[in-house]
């Protein structure tokens, strides 16, 4: 790189210091076997249950009666630290017996996969990896002193927000967060006639939105369902304070 001030070239170093992505992209870097496994999360040590019901595996900090699992604290869960991460991955490719390998990836949810030693195979090794599935190793990324497991990977705003808080805080804003009615009769309800003042003010300024915002805004009382992650971080960051003040008790 050149550096005008000084009129000279210099070396530029960069650093990884977080990787993002969905649930199964970050699972997959990380080589770990997935949200659908009994120790899916990479944060902490929280077991999953598998319901006979749904067939399914579920995270309740409550366990039900049949299981053998203690209750957890939600305030206080027991937190994965890299340590835990190069210890259990240490225990998995230690291990030689087929069966108590398969065991050890169920209890820590990290899957073995091969270590890349040379640059030039990351690629080729990703491409198998996507085809395979199955191969034996560890995370590349543990070779980066830059990249810390898990806080480097962080659970990403889209998904996180976006697509999920966002949507909950407008359905109990708008009283149909809940089936049963009956639940939903909280003071910071705003009725349907409001929502729809607030919805035709959104349509009606669409031709006054600055390009630099993004896409203009739908009204968000006839169009919510169909909103996408994008309208619903606009609704959030640039409409909602406006659009809601004084419609909101102050507490």
């Amino acid at each position: 790189m050149y550096d005008a001030l000084k009129k000279e070239n210099f070396l530029l170093r960069c650093h990884v210091v977080m990787w993002t992505g969905d649930m199964p992209a970050i699972a997959k870097l990380m080589c770990m076997s997935g949200h659908n496994a009994y120790r899916g999360c990479r944060f902490c040590h929280l077991k999953g249950v598998y319901s006979e019901k749904y067939r399914h595996v579920y995270f309740p900090c409550s366990m039900p009666r049949s299981s053998d699992i203690s209750d957890f604290n939600p305030e206080d869960l027991p937190i994965r630290s890299e340590r835990d991460f190069f210890s259990d991955v240490d225990k998995i490719m230690n291990e030689t017996n087929k069966t108590r390998r398969k065991s050890s990836i169920k209890e820590t949810g990290i899957i073995n996969f091969i270590w890349f030693k040379y640059i030039k195979f990351i690629l080729i090794a990703f491409y198998i990896y996507f085809l395979l599935l199955g191969i034996n190793g560890c995370s590349i990324l543990f070779e980066l002193n830059s990249t810390k497991f898990p806080r480097s990977f962080p659970v990403d705003i889209m998904h996180l927000f976006f697509e999920n808080i966002s949507i909950n805080m407008f359905e109990h804003w708008s009283g149909t967060f809940f089936t049963d009615q009956s639940l939903n009769n909280e003071p910071y309800i705003i009725n349907n006639q409001t929502w729809k003042q607030i919805g035709q003010i959104m349509n009606d300024c669409r031709k006054q939105i600055p390009l630099e915002f993004g896409r203009t805004p739908r009204n968000i009382y006839k169009h919510r369902n169909g909103f996408k992650a994008v309208e619903w971080s606009d609704w959030i960051t640039i409409y909602s304070i406006p659009f809601l003040l004084d419609k909101l008790p102050a507490k």
